[in-house]
């Protein structure tokens, strides 16, 4: 993206050294860091949020909503700006939005095109646009990506992400790391819920394709991760000591799987009862929105999704043996295009091209980021920390 005809590279510009230095300035300092989430009421920004919040870092909610979700943003104390990341492909837009930041982590991705937002511009100009804002001002930015990007694939999802990845990257004074997490499990995404719909449902659909591995981890972890990074003093340390730079990171679990023992691992899960989900009381009657704000959130934990007569429904089928129907590649296709026709489930296209390919970082990075082995993919692993926090707005309540 080219500041040549606004001027804003001329007049923002900060010294190379400055740009690393700031952050790490602040660490040594001990003052608190100030972190933008862009996209912070999405299913990874709302675990960043929590994340660098518990990290004790002091977190802006950016989002079309920001008030979407009231206690998440009563959280963080109110904070939030207003993005609309199809109109932010100019980086003097980003100006005002990034005044008292210090972080930027990129939570921002759409599915399938909405009405004014095309992939190029959520996934590629505005980044662009955001990372040449970022370098101007001093700004770290994390950006969110994924594995199993490539430059043939033939899904504007995908294509689009890679050229934001390769535009973000491409700006040498920015201190930037591109983040790049294998399949997502947790609570409140869309996509986590259908997966473990599927693997509850009697019949299983199972493309005969889908031969690649994933290694799946928590969003939780992610998170965590994201806080690391945020405070780390240097992103771009491998000419100092002799270690990898955290530019470019990979994420994943500790195990792999293909499509069909990862359905095999969550089906199993809900056979086995959580104690941490029980604890958890929900309100009969909310009496305000805040409150029911809880209540929903509470209830979303509980069931691992939308709640109701369905979850429990298949939370049952869970204990019986599945039927398993192994469809060809011609007719995956053409279903992963009805689906994007219709905007019918999370399955796109994009998603079938990446079943067939190895979905697993290399190196994997999260051990050494967490200084810990990752979260397993469990109900009760993943859900405890978000039930904890429900706990905690409860009482506040």
């Amino acid at each position: 993206v080219s500041t040549q005809s606004t001027g804003f590279h001329r007049c923002l510009a900060m010294p190379p050294a400055r740009v690393a230095r700031r952050v790490a300035q602040k660490i040594a300092t001990r003052e608190t860091l100030r972190v933008l989430v862009t996209g912070g009421n999405g299913f990874i920004g709302r675990h960043a949020v929590t994340s660098l919040a518990a990290a004790g870092m002091r977190v802006l909610v950016g989002s079309r909503h920001p008030t979407v979700h009231p206690l998440l943003t009563a959280a963080v104390g109110g904070r939030s700006r207003v993005l609309r990341f199809e109109a932010l492909t100019d980086p003097a837009a980003w100006r005002p939005l990034l005044q008292d930041v210090d972080v930027v982590v990129n939570c921002v991705g759409i599915l399938r095109p909405r009405m004014g937002e095309s992939y190029d511009d959520v996934h590629h100009r505005a980044p662009a646009a955001l990372a040449r804002a970022c370098a101007n001002l001093g700004v770290r930015m994390i950006h969110t990506s994924a594995l199993g990007l490539h430059a043939d694939a033939q899904s504007g999802f995908l294509s689009s992400k890679w050229d934001g990845d390769r535009a973000v990257m491409s700006i040498g004074a920015a201190d930037v790391c591109v983040v790049r997490p294998s399949l997502l499990d947790g609570a409140g995404g869309y996509g986590a819920w259908w997966l473990r719909a599927v693997a509850r449902s009697p019949i299983q659909v199972i493309p005969t394709g889908a031969t690649g591995q994933i290694a799946a981890l928590t969003a939780g972890d992610l998170g965590d991760a994201y806080a690391v990074l945020a405070a780390a003093p240097d992103l771009d340390r491998s000419d100092k000591d002799g270690k990898e730079s955290w530019r470019d990171v990979e994420l994943g679990g500790v195990t792999e799987y293909s499509y069909s023992e990862y359905l095999d691992l969550l089906r199993e899960d809900y056979r086995i009862s959580s104690s941490a989900i029980a604890e958890v009381t929900i309100p009969n009657h909310p009496e305000d929105n805040a409150k029911r704000e809880c209540w929903l959130f509470t209830k979303e934990v509980i069931a691992g999704g939308t709640g109701g007569w369905l979850d429990a429904w298949l939370t049952a089928q869970a204990h019986k043996q599945p039927w398993r129907v192994w469809v060809p590649d011609a007719a995956t296709r053409l279903g992963a295009h009805v689906c994007d026709l219709f905007h019918a489930t999370p399955f796109s296209y994009g998603h079938w091209i990446l079943l067939q390919r190895n979905n697993v970082p290399s190196p994997n990075r999260l051990p050494e980021l967490l200084g810990r082995q990752p979260t397993p993919i469990c109900r009760e692993a993943s859900v405890a920390p978000t039930v904890e926090i429900a706990k905690q707005r409860q009482r506040a309540l």
